[in-house]
């Protein structure tokens, strides 16, 4: 197990970090299940502390190519930051010792393959579900008036990602009369 082969390096002052990217421990009563789980295995092999970090992804529906520029240009009001420059910003604050930010909601906007266009073309029901628009019953394709106006045939996906970041403490190690926090 990871958490054990990390126990070692405990003694050279290095921070265990978890990473899990998906649905299933969305939510604060799931973040609890995963922290616990965690926990089980800090006190197994006396961690005193692991920074987690949860990532989720949503691919939300399909954009023109002056939308997903706008998006990276900052001129749109949902401009954020991108899921490339907030996992950089996160790995450098570790690499240097800081802590880094609880967390980001960020954006991402890859172009759609030929492959993918073609699904979108024919109305693949399967890729179509894999966008929160088609789940809410919504067409996540780009409209037809504005796919026009456009001077790309390209169309990206409109997606974001939320990551969270905390630490656990093992009230164990630190003090046994503590619970542990995150």
């Amino acid at each position: 197990m990871a958490l054990e082969k990390n126990s070692e390096t405990e003694a050279k002052k290095l921070k265990t970090h978890f990473i899990y990217a998906g649905l299933h421990f969305y939510n604060d009563r799931k973040d609890r299940l995963l922290v616990s789980f965690i926990m089980k295995a800090m006190k197994k092999y006396k961690l005193k502390s692991v920074m987690v970090t949860t990532i989720v992804m949503s691919r939300q529906n399909l954009i023109t190519r002056e939308k997903m520029e706008n998006y990276c240009k900052g001129n749109d009001e949902e401009s954020k930051l991108s899921v490339n420059d907030d996992l950089e910003s996160l790995f450098e604050d570790i690499r240097l010792g800081k802590e880094p930010d609880d967390g980001a909601l960020t954006y991402f906007l890859p172009k759609l393959t030929k492959k993918e266009l073609e699904l979108v073309k024919i109305k693949d029901a399967n890729y179509l579900k894999t966008f929160t628009y088609r789940i809410q019953h919504l067409n996540p394709d780009v409209n037809e008036a504005e796919m026009k106006l456009s001077v790309s045939d390209s169309k990206f996906v409109d997606g974001w990602c939320w990551r969270k970041t905390f630490t656990i403490e093992n009230p164990s190690q630190n003090n046994p009369n503590l619970n542990f926090t995150y």
